[in-house]
């Protein structure tokens, strides 16, 4: 018989499997179960033995679409393709084929934690936003337009920022997976990036900054906290940094905090000149914490430093801005080097107590420390901060003084 959609339909079930072939069709045919269903399917000889392979189901795969399917298969094993064997191999690879839960884990421990400081970052971004929509999928089956919609979710929960860096985290996860064998090519091609950045550019002024410094023992926040965001204001670096200070990178005898490449940003030691208010923090850190902890900021819970992220948190959970816009530790950095500029210090020395990354030539001729020039633009800053933070102790002084 000819086949056609109304002649399969027209085929009943018996009490038996029974098969119905195309006229010249070529091994191509129907059958047909007791229950009713009704496969297509490819009967061949392989290696002088014969074979039957089933090619789909109708009507799930359309009788056109069998047509296809067994015109491709043919040409298989035209070619000296078993077809029945391919089509094993390729359901045993479907079934080995890596999750995307797998491909975060080999990014994660094969290039994010060898190469990133920031690696935890990208674990919180995978657990919290990646695996609970993905992680039972497997990576090859990921298309362009799930990433989109992944994408464009955080952005439209008002997280743009986020948005990007998980864009620039999936971009790289998918190289990764590539690069290693998991996948044959990434899906993510020509795929822009989602959200709009409003770059930060806050910084407190001086009613803000005393509010800060002194509102902020006012709060629950840890005592240890409190002291390392006086000190983020203070040396004006970064807060990961801060974070991860070790007890052997401070030298008490010369009023020093060192840096090292593998914690600083740019990837090159710096040296901190601490001012008399920033050592006097730095020792009182150093006091109360154990002999035994090699960490200037320990976290009270993970055995090991404060983690960055918290310090953040803790600031936006228990500080109260009132009526101010809200800030983060960050722009206490930009805080910093702004009054600094505006006390007169030259701008490149202040780049120099930032850690900035040189550029063009200078980069590898000027190998000069700039301690000298760090040491009094950091001494300038602290004078100003004293007479920020100081004027309203002396004011009350006064009226005190004037009621007496």
């Amino acid at each position: 018989m000819k086949f056609t959609d109304r002649n399969i339909q027209a085929l009943k079930p018996r009490p038996h499997r029974y098969e119905v072939w195309e006229d010249n069709g070529k091994g191509f045919g129907l059958r047909i179960s007791p229950a009713g269903r009704k496969s297509f399917t490819y009967l061949y000889r392989h290696n002088k033995k014969g074979r039957r392979m089933t090619l789909g189901t109708f009507p799930e795969m359309s009788l056109a679409e069998a047509h296809e399917r067994h015109a491709q298969t043919r040409r298989l094993h035209k070619q000296g393709i078993d077809p029945g064997d391919k089509l094993q191999e390729e359901k045993r690879q479907e079934m080995e084929a890596e999750t995307v839960a797998e491909l975060a884990r080999v990014y994660l421990e094969r290039h994010a934690k060898v190469n990133k400081r920031t690696w935890l970052q990208d674990e919180r971004m995978i657990k919290h936003d990646i695996l609970p929509r993905w992680g039972k999928l497997k990576a090859k089956d990921i298309r362009r337009r799930q990433i989109v919609q992944l994408l464009d979710s955080i952005a439209d929960r008002g997280a743009p920022a986020m948005a990007n860096r998980t864009h620039a985290l999936l971009s790289k996860m998918f190289k990764v997976g590539v690069q290693r064998g998991v996948l044959d090519a990434s899906p993510f091609v020509h795929i822009a990036k989602p959200g709009k950045e409003k770059i930060r550019d806050r910084n407190l002024d001086e009613d803000e900054i005393r509010a800060f410094w002194c509102e902020l023992d006012k709060t629950k926040i840890l005592y240890p906290v409190r002291l390392t965001l006086k000190l983020l204001l203070l040396t004006a670096q970064r807060r990961g940094e801060v974070a991860k200070a070790r007890k052997l990178d401070i030298d008490l005898e010369k009023q020093l905090w060192t840096i090292p490449e593998d914690n600083a940003k740019n990837q090159t030691v710096h040296v901190v000149p601490l001012n008399d208010m920033a050592f006097e923090i730095v020792q009182t850190l150093l006091a109360l914490s154990s002999e035994d902890c090699p960490w200037l900021v320990p976290s009270p819970r993970m055995g090991t430093h404060i983690d960055a992220a918290t310090i953040t948190n803790l600031l936006r959970r228990h500080f109260d801005f009132k009526d101010r816009e809200a800030f983060v530790p960050h722009d206490l950095r930009r805080t910093a080097a702004t009054m600094m500029i505006a006390e007169g210090v030259d701008a490149r020395w202040v780049d120099k107590v930032l850690n900035h990354k040189e550029t063009g030539v200078i980069k590898h001729y000027d190998k000069y420390d700039y301690l000298k020039e760090k040491r009094q633009a950091l001494a300038v800053w602290e004078r100003k901060l004293k007479s920020i933070v100081w004027e309203e102790k002396l004011s009350k002084i006064v009226v005190l003084n004037s009621v007496r």
